[in-house]
């Protein structure tokens, strides 16, 4: 519950689908980035707050299924989207094994983005925004003190 009050659903999903694009691309998989990108965007697309999930239903095991028939509802969804969607709480639930390659990486980036909003309090895209400042920062560093060095 505490996630929730820090997070949005929404923000935590453009996490999740951002670290699963950079995860993708960083070690170069070779994965459909158009089922990649909607799954992750539709993962979570249940319309209903986490505790007032139906009674004798665990959420973990319940929203997979929502997400899945709200997103068919309202879009196509391919093979590799629906397993996405349907496992990407493996191994929460373990009697749904993924089958492709998009889907572990959105298992993946769900747990790790899930882990750092809820234990560290971070942000996966503010964390990137930062690096970016960061670097451009020290970029301005480094040219400013190159400009001192060889101008005088």
């Amino acid at each position: 519950m505490l996630c929730l009050k820090i997070f949005s659903l929404s923000k935590a999903t453009l996490n999740v689908t951002i670290c699963s694009y950079n995860f993708a691309k960083r070690f170069n998989l070779n994965v459909n980035y158009e089922s990649l990108i909607k799954g992750c965007l539709l993962h979570d697309f249940f319309l209903y707050q986490q505790y007032k999930c139906p009674k004798g239903s665990i959420h973990a095991w319940y929203h997979p299924k929502e997400a899945y028939k709200n997103a068919s509802k309202y879009y196509d969804i391919n093979k590799i989207e629906k397993d996405m969607i349907l496992k990407h709480m493996f191994p929460t639930n373990p009697f749904l094994f993924p089958k492709y390659k998009e889907t572990w990486i959105i298992i993946l980036c769900d747990k790790y983005c899930a882990t750092m909003e809820c234990f560290f309090k971070k942000n996966y895209l503010v964390e990137i925004k930062a690096k970016e400042r960061e670097k451009r920062e020290l970029r301005k560093f480094f040219i400013n003190l190159k400009n001192k060095i060889f101008v005088n």
